[in-house]
């Protein structure tokens, strides 16, 4: 990705969970081209000289491929829905079904910023899935790697992250997940804002009525 385009995406401070750990480079390699279609947890499809197609049917599965990777993603993603339910009719606490409590970070559709409590150099590859809440509810799984490592208080320190490995769709379910967050922090204002007017015409109203008593 173009670095004009990182550039390009809105950051955002939140609250979620989200999990990580440090692969190595040749993991990354496995498991890059899983992340980059969207079959993370998913078996992966055949390739073309795996299956005795014809020629006319290799160019139909080249059309239909990424339609197919497109759809397993989605499946993963109900799947996670359908075990958080599960989960939930059960009777276990809903903060048992994330894997770690939610904690402050800050995305974008191009990486995150967030604090850990261990040494992780510049250029460490990390496996990570962010979990969205709200209506958007899903996990976002990506391959990144560390871009920045700042030492904090104590053994803290404030990683930024590179999504190096991610699906158009989780990609496009980030920006949007911000974008939704954005929207109704604004109507928020907005209503607050219109309240608090309401508020000031009624007692400038107020002091008119008394003063025309007077």
């Amino acid at each position: 990705m173009a670095e004009k385009e990182r550039r390009g995406f809105r950051r955002m401070d939140d609250y979620l969970s989200f999990t990580y750990r440090r692969i190595s480079r040749q993991e990354f390699d496995m498991m890059k081209p899983k992340y980059l279609s969207g079959t993370v947890d998913e078996q992966s499809l055949p390739s073309l000289p795996e299956l005795d197609f014809t020629a006319e049917e290799q160019a139909v599965w080249r059309v239909l491929g990424p339609v197919l990777e497109a759809f397993h993603e989605r499946i993963s993603f109900l799947n996670h829905k359908l075990d958080m339910i599960i989960s939930l009719l059960r009777g276990e606490k809903v903060g048992s079904v994330l894997p770690e409590k939610p904690r402050r970070i800050n995305i974008s559709g191009s990486g995150c910023k967030f604090i850990v409590s261990e040494v992780l150099d510049e250029g460490t590859l990390l496996e990570m899935k962010i979990y969205l809440a709200g209506s958007c509810q899903r996990v976002i799984p990506a391959l990144a790697r560390v871009m920045h490592a700042t030492p904090l208080a104590g053994k803290s320190h404030a990683l930024a992250v590179r999504f190096e490995a991610i699906s158009y769709n989780s990609r496009e379910a980030l920006v949007q997940y911000i974008f939704r967050a954005e929207r109704s922090l604004l109507r928020a204002e907005r209503e607050k804002k219109t309240q608090d007017e309401s508020k000031g015409l009624s007692r400038s109203e107020g002091g008119d009525i008394e003063g025309r008593v007077s």
